[in-house]
């Protein structure tokens, strides 16, 4: 039982963030930005990544997750600069399908549509 709410505690924080973000993105801004999930999405696969298949500690490999998403959502930003309404939308909602598809393909990387699990050989081995 306290596995579970343990689960549902840490499903709910990361709820949280992701509505935490959309507040800060379209209600401060009145930006339609569809591209947040991508972001949240490449840190959770660069963190998954460095601490089972490396070894990095758990707080590194948020750490290294949290760098890692900020790179990418500063190079999406210098891209989408100019955009506005429409545009913005619709490049952003292209780069979260575009990280989508890359996830659920490069079965080599993420295991594909099965997720990333302990039992996920290492890079090195293969």
């Amino acid at each position: 039982m306290t596995n579970y709410l343990v689960a549902m505690a840490t499903f709910a924080g990361l709820y949280a963030l992701m509505a935490l973000g959309l507040n800060i993105v379209w209600g401060m801004t009145g930006l339609i930005n569809l591209g947040l999930v991508g972001f949240f999405a490449l840190g959770g696969y660069a963190s998954a990544l460095l601490t089972l298949r490396f070894g990095v500690p758990i707080v590194g490999g948020l750490a290294a997750a949290f760098i890692f998403a900020a790179a990418c959502g500063s190079i999406m930003a210098l891209i989408t600069a100019r955009l506005r309404g429409d545009y913005l939308a619709i490049v952003t909602l292209g780069f979260a399908e575009v990280v989508r598809l890359v996830a659920s393909n490069e079965i080599w990387l993420t295991n594909g549509s099965d997720g990333i699990s302990e039992r996920l050989p290492k890079l090195a081995q293969r």
